[in-house]
């Protein structure tokens, strides 16, 4: 009987010691798991904010004048300006910058690209029977009666003689073009450094109901040579030294214009902003 009641409290003994057993590394598995989700969030916190930090936007330059009117320097300044703060470059040159690259290239369905940066001639649309706009951008593809017939019908594409080469004719984009586009801006900045491209609002608002945040461009006839130097200082001032974009086309303009002609802005709204403002602000919450 004795013996009976000695193996019963070591029973008892040996179940405490379980139930202590089992309590601790209960204990134990919720500390655990508590501080591997809190290092589980740390971490997913920390690569979120690295990936803002680093988050690489693109940017493309299309020069159309590449062929006729070559600024190598210039082009290698942009892209290697663009590459150092943050940004993937992509490049159309020359006579690939036809209709159809524009299409593929600029006007596809969802268009990532933050900084468009088309060197190009442009003028005035004149003479059309129906109204497509008052400015055009102009392709490097020769201008040929018997293509994209359909795009000349609908007034999406015209005919265009540059200042500089009077004997040539190419294709030229119209306002109603990027209006009827499928594409989406995704908040880019504009820049078209050409003749005309902001002499008249109707390029620049197409591209802004296209999802474009500004639009950058000259309101008058501008020789090749100036337009460059003004392209340059674009670069130098609102890419490298952040200054406000008010400040650059204000020095730009000091520095570079006439009366004849002036870099302009649309809309006026964001004349304050500094590529670091797109950066931060504006471009990861755009949708376009």
């Amino acid at each position: 009987m004795k013996k009976s009641k000695k193996l019963t409290a070591a029973e008892k003994i040996r179940r405490e010691k379980r139930r202590r057993y089992i309590k601790i590394t209960l204990i134990s598995v919720i500390v655990i798991t508590v501080i591997a989700i809190g290092i589980s969030f740390k971490l997913q916190y920390s690569n979120n904010s690295v990936s803002n930090e680093n988050r690489r936007y693109k940017a493309i330059i299309i020069d159309g004048l590449y062929d006729s009117y070559p600024n190598d320097e210039l082009i290698h300044y942009i892209k290697d300006a663009l590459e150092r703060k943050g940004f993937t470059v992509d490049m159309l040159l020359g006579k690939n910058v036809t209709v159809d690259n524009l299409q593929f290239k600029l006007f596809n369905l969802i268009n990532d690209y933050r900084i468009i940066i088309l060197r190009v001639h442009g003028g005035i649309i004149k003479s059309q029977n129906n109204y497509v706009g008052r400015v055009g951008i102009f392709t490097s593809e020769p201008y040929d009666p018997n293509k994209h017939t359909d795009l000349l019908y609908m007034g999406f594409l015209g005919m265009g003689i540059p200042f500089a080469e009077p004997g040539k004719r190419y294709f030229v984009i119209t306002p109603l073009y990027v209006l009827s586009s499928n594409t989406r801006f995704q908040g880019s900045i504009i820049y078209v450094s050409s003749c005309y491209s902001l002499s008249a609002p109707d390029m620049a608002e197409a591209f802004i109901k296209k999802g474009a945040k500004v639009y950058i461009g000259w309101n008058n006839k501008v020789d090749i040579n100036t337009a460059d130097q003004a392209l340059k200082l674009f670069i130098k001032e609102f890419i490298e030294e952040n200054k406000t974009l008010c400040r650059v086309l204000y020095e730009i303009n000091y520095k570079l214009s006439t009366n004849n002609y002036l870099l302009d802005i649309y809309p006026k709204q964001y004349c304050n902003i500094t590529i670091e403002d797109f950066k931060d602000k504006i471009w990861p919450h755009s949708t376009g």
